[in-house]
């Protein structure tokens, strides 16, 4: 598979830096894609009792990434890694396979809306950890009328009463 990079990893190369942020799941689900044109197969159904098990759905350029709340803000941090993640301090650990052709991974809300988080990679293939912490967790409406306020980022990203997800791509083979 020594092929699959189109441009070769230089050992003294740092590795980009981690991204963060909201990302609001609906149908108990966010996005993962390979650039804003990948989509999944939309003749086929991609939420079966396997794939709600796995945790997961879609295929490797277009995975549907499952959660435990829905209607829900949720904090996803992405990153690369030369090697997997320590997994005792998760409540759950999705792996699969992700293709990413054109270089630019992305993680959608399930509607495409307003929020979203992106980062470049090397073209190739990468084993991906995705990590849960507080699955289940909903927080508590703190307004008057029932609703929860539109939060900074900086004060959801503070809150530990929400679902956090850490997305970890390992480059294939490393």
């Amino acid at each position: 598979m020594l092929g699959w990079f189109r441009r070769k990893r230089s050992a003294a190369r740092p590795l980009p830096e981690r991204h963060e942020g909201r990302i609001f799941a609906d149908y108990h689900q966010f996005h993962l894609l390979d650039g804003p044109d990948a989509d999944f197969d939309l003749d086929t159904e991609n939420w079966t009792k396997e794939t709600t098990k796995r945790g997961h759905a879609g295929n490797p350029r277009y995975r549907m990434i499952g959660t435990q709340s829905q209607y829900q803000n949720h904090w996803v941090t992405i990153e690369l890694s030369e090697q997997a993640p320590h997994l005792e301090n998760f409540d759950r650990v999705i792996h699969f396979l992700f293709s990413c052709e054109t270089g630019d991974a992305q993680i959608w809300e399930t509607t495409g809306a307003s929020h979203r988080l992106r980062m470049d990679l090397p073209v190739g293939r990468y084993d991906v950890h995705v990590c849960a912490s507080n699955l289940g967790t909903e927080p508590e409406p703190v307004e008057p009328d029932g609703m929860w306020p539109e939060l900074s980022d900086a004060k959801l990203a503070a809150r530990t009463d929400l679902e956090r997800y850490r997305i970890v791509f390992v480059p294939e083979n490393t």
